[in-house]
């Protein structure tokens, strides 16, 4: 059977397993895959281990200006025991900071620990304890990386995602004020690049942005962003076949998704980059701008199962609550797509700025948290359950979107909006909120312009 038949076939296996889980479909589903491994085994590896490769990656970074920012500084780097916090903390100790602290919830194995790395184990989401050891430690610069990274974990608990996503960075932004620090470098993500989205993840990580751009505004600790995508070195996806077992059956969304990925050392050089181009006129957020080509999901776990000798089936269960089907159709321009970051939207790009890394691009944010969305925050400090979280994080969550839709001009918003209408993709509900709020701006234009030639 040719690749295109075996998916067809797949897909139609798949409705059966997820509507009856019955041995028979397993069976099948466990012929069909073989197939897919056997026949497509070739491209399958190679895309596999052009994955594995992703790992090795690095990003150029000015040693002698980290040199001048870390030595002899006190540095604080929350989540340091994770897999980019442990590669950070690494690269930061070449620069021989003063001292270099690590602080995590977690106690983790494995990664190797530095000895001259103080670790202090603490909840970023308990504002006490974060207070105290950033009165202890007093650091000049601290890198945010503490989160709750999983989309899908999110959905399942937004209550911790929310309390240390969101509450969380609110916490440590006003410990770094509280003892001057001199700058904060933020860990956001890629999918931050939606300017509205119902999901737990992605609407804690892009309101955390724009407390961090607040935090700038207010002039004592200057602020800086990266956006990371996929990190190869602890990938959920591929964790998730190699736990895979004989007996059970491995779940990919669809069969022609892509996407990209990078290493934890680009993961931490792009920090590194970030905190040597901190400003105090604006926050910047940075990405990297060639992360080369999508990786194909399918190939990949074709070329995963051969390689390690999994015998688990697949089969193609739609998307999971937390992860987005496709991107608002708006958000990339063909007349800018692939001269800049596919981690920044268009409706961002229109504020790019230089990074000092020609392989860094970087957008401004310079949107103050209003009051409004303010009261939205300690709404959701307070939440004690699911739904009372919920309800004021979308309240915020469209309070941002019409916040960022309003640093474009007429022109910028109706090229959104016609990028999006020529699609012809449907809209899902998030999808139907952005573009009726470009509609309503537009409008506003409109009504402002009636009013000035009648004046």
């Amino acid at each position: 059977m040719i690749r295109s038949e075996i998916v067809a076939s797949l897909q139609e296996a798949s409705i059966h397993w997820m509507n009856q889980k019955d041995a028979v479909t397993f069976a099948n589903l466990q012929h069909l895959t073989r197939e897919l491994v056997q026949e497509h085994q070739d491209t399958g590896l190679a895309e596999y281990n052009r994955f594995l490769g992703i790992a090795t990656r690095r990003l150029q970074v000015d040693n002698e200006k980290l040199r001048d920012l870390l030595s002899g500084c006190r540095v604080l780097i929350t989540g340091g025991t994770g897999c980019v916090g442990s590669e950070l903390l690494g690269a930061v100790a070449q620069f021989t900071p003063a001292q270099l602290t690590s602080v995590s919830r977690g106690i983790t194995t494995q990664y190797p620990r530095l000895k001259s790395v103080r670790y202090v184990h603490a909840d970023i989401s308990h504002e006490d304890e974060i207070s105290k050891i950033f009165a202890s430690e007093r650091p000049h610069i601290v890198f945010h990386l503490a989160a709750q990274r999983d989309p899908g974990a999110a959905e399942a608990d937004p209550i911790h995602t929310i309390q240390t996503n969101l509450i969380g960075t609110g916490n440590v932004i006003k410990a770094c004020e509280s003892v001057g620090v001199d700058r904060l470098v933020y860990a956001s993500t890629g999918k931050a690049l939606r300017p509205f989205s119902s999901d737990v993840y992605v609407s804690t990580k892009r309101a955390a942005e724009f407390l961090v751009s607040t935090m700038n505004q207010r002039g004592v600790t200057r602020g800086a962003a990266a956006r990371f995508t996929h990190i190869v070195n602890n990938s959920i996806v591929l964790a998730k076949i190699l736990s895979a077992q004989r007996s059970s059956a491995i779940k990919l969304h669809a069969p022609s998704i892509g996407f990209y990925a990078q290493s934890a050392t680009e993961a931490a050089h792009l920090l590194l980059n970030s905190a040597s181009n901190a400003s105090r006129d604006m926050m910047m957020n940075h990405s990297i701008r060639d992360l080369d080509w999508p990786v194909d999901l399918l190939d990949f776990t074709i070329g995963a199962l051969a390689s390690n000798r999994i015998a688990a089936p697949i089969y193609l269960g739609g998307f999971d609550p937390g992860y987005e089907p496709t991107l608002y159709p708006g958000l990339y321009d063909p007349d800018t797509a692939g001269s800049i970051s596919p981690l920044i939207s268009s409706i961002e790009a229109h504020s790019l700025s230089r990074s000092g890394n020609s392989a860094v691009d970087a957008f401004t944010c310079t949107s103050n948290i209003s009051e409004g969305e303010l009261r939205e925050i300690a709404r959701i400090r307070i939440a004690t359950c699911v739904e009372t979280a919920r309800v004021p994080l979308r309240r915020l969550s469209i309070l941002l979107l019409d916040r960022t839709l309003r640093t474009l001009t007429k022109a910028q918003l109706q090229r959104t909006y016609e990028l999006a209408s020529r699609s012809g993709q449907a809209e899902n509900a998030d999808h139907e909120i952005i573009t009726k709020k470009i509609i309503s701006l537009l409008g506003e234009f409109e009504c402002s312009s009636s009013s000035t030639k009648a004046s």
